[in-house]
């Protein structure tokens, strides 16, 4: 899988031999890595396996954004992380996006979702945050937001948006789509905004679903 990426960095053409290997490596380990005991594994390979057939044209970021699901796999396996990733159900790499470099230091950033974890209350939810480095990424979390809502799924969706307030810190956001607002499972969407020590803890701008059961 990493030869196949770097040939496809060299030559980023959709369709290409090198991005169909991608797919097909993305494939082979979302299939194969529970049967180790590597579920988490499994899960990253089957978002790229996702993200990588769904796309239309392809260009140097979405290059960099199969490689920070590659170096998520390599922190997998050099840690020996078995297991699900976490506490059971918590559903970690449910969804994965590049963060578009949140603390402005010219490396893209990781962000991953965890809609089932405990995020302090009842499958509250939880998104957590890598810098991007030279090397592989560290196991741990550099940041984690907690939903606020149980059962509300924070982090079933997550996104790199760039700088919406014109500074050069890229921002995220966060889906909860079944979050309890002004209507039962309305869902939410979260902005937070980045810094140079990561996104801050809360978010400074929500939007709710317009009705129930929209699930924003």
């Amino acid at each position: 899988l990493d030869q196949a990426h770097g040939a496809l960095a060299q030559d980023a053409e959709l369709g290409s031999p090198a991005h169909d290997a991608v797919i097909r490596g993305a494939s082979d380990i979302a299939s194969q890595g529970g049967t180790f005991g590597f579920h988490l594994l499994s899960a990253i390979g089957t978002v790229l396996q996702d993200y990588a057939s769904a796309l239309v044209t392809i260009d140097q970021t979405h290059v960099t954004v199969m490689k920070l699901h590659i170096d998520a796999m390599r922190v997998v396996l050099r840690q020996d992380l078995t297991g699900d990733g976490g506490e059971p159900g918590a559903g970690l790499g449910t969804s994965v996006a590049a963060a578009f470099d949140v603390d402005a230091d010219g490396r893209p950033d990781l962000l991953a979702g965890a809609p089932g974890a405990a995020g302090g209350g009842t499958q509250r939810g939880e998104a957590r945050f890598w810098f991007g480095t030279v090397g592989a990424l560290a196991t741990a979390p550099d940041w984690t937001g907690q939903g606020t809502d149980d059962g509300g799924g924070f982090g079933a969706s997550v996104a790199g948006v760039g700088s919406v307030n014109g500074d050069v810190y890229g921002e995220i956001l966060v889906g909860a789509p079944t979050q309890d607002g002004t209507h039962l499972e309305g869902g939410a969407a979260h902005l937070f905004v980045g810094t140079p020590g990561g996104p801050l803890g809360s978010p400074t701008w929500s939007v709710e679903g317009p009705r129930a059961d929209a699930h924003l």
